[in-house]
């Protein structure tokens, strides 16, 4: 299923985020605008030009307030999503499968933050994993599950409650010029599992 790209900068302006779904990307049509699908849509891609000297006020403003640093242009890029892909928000309760793929890059990260924009705290402390440490099949593909349960092969522990959303950064990667760069199939999927009450 193709998706559309909202940049933090539509989300921010008040745009509509769809259905706040995860991270397959669909690019942009002829013209630099999203196409239309009618799957979901990214809810968030980092700033254009957000780490460079010629961002603009409104992005500095943004970067000020969130306290994030962005990558620099060329460095990478930064992927976000609110919900699966079925657009249902992420919730702390329920359990999510996400994988097989990630676009290409040099390296990436996958991390777990709360609704304020934080990693999330759980007992064991770990909120991410990267494309050095998850464990793969023979074939290269990856499952990660986040879940409250313990689960073997990677997992990650969701927080007590609350809504959560996924950020993958990918690092030095083809990609880096833009979500336009981005081939969808190589995304992560994100499927609900289960839900607890």
């Amino acid at each position: 299923m193709e998706r559309q790209v909202a940049s933090d900068a539509e989300t921010a302006a008040g745009q509509p985020a769809g259905d706040h779904n995860l991270l397959r990307v669909a690019g942009k049509a002829a013209g630099g605008e999203p196409e239309d699908s009618p799957g979901h849509r990214v809810t968030q891609v980092e700033f254009e030009g957000a780490g460079s000297r010629d961002a603009d006020p409104y992005t500095r403003a943004v970067n000020a307030r969130t306290g994030g640093i962005p990558l620099g242009v060329g460095e990478g890029l930064v992927l976000r999503a609110a919900g699966d892909d079925a657009g249902r928000a992420l919730d702390a309760r329920c359990a999510y499968r996400i994988g097989t793929t990630a676009p290409q890059a040099r390296y990436w990260t996958l991390a777990l933050y709360d609704e304020t924009g934080r990693p999330v705290e759980t007992p064991l402390g770990r909120a991410s994993f990267s494309s050095a440490e998850i464990l793969r099949d023979a074939n290269g593909s990856f499952t990660l599950v986040l879940s409250r349960e313990a689960q073997s092969g990677n997992w990650l522990m969701m927080p007590e409650a609350g809504a959560v959303n996924l950020v993958m950064r990918l690092y030095d990667s083809p990609a880096s010029s833009g979500a336009a760069a981005l081939d969808a199939r190589s995304v992560p999927s994100i499927v609900r599992l289960e839900c607890g009450s």
